[in-house]
């Protein structure tokens, strides 16, 4: 059984589900353009994931733009916060309606 204590050793078939499981698996068929947000204090899902993903989708000529958020953590719930991400979807998507 799973313990928060003792987690379990990963297996090779653990790790074959995490990397079918990974958006980097997939990147090379990223064509539409991508907004990441990201929470700088995010302990769910390490920061220096999403700054890899960004990367990755750069050097292969994705329209991607990234936005890190120094004092937010996962939910991204700060009110400020909250409010610029609101304001960069709004962008992206009607920068994506007037590309068609």
């Amino acid at each position: 059984p799973y313990s928060a204590a003792y987690p379990p050793t990963p297996t090779v078939e653990i790790y074959g589900a995490m990397l079918n499981a990974s958006p980097l698996r997939y990147v090379d068929h990223v064509v539409c353009p991508v907004l990441l947000l990201i929470g700088a204090k995010d302990m769910r899902v390490p920061p220096s994931q999403g700054i890899r993903y960004y990367q990755y989708l750069k050097s292969r000529g994705v329209e991607v733009e990234m936005k890190l958020y120094p004092e937010e953590c996962h939910p991204l719930s700060g009110v400020e916060c909250a409010a610029d991400c609101l304001l960069h979807m709004y962008n992206l998507f009607i920068s994506s309606q007037t590309a068609s």
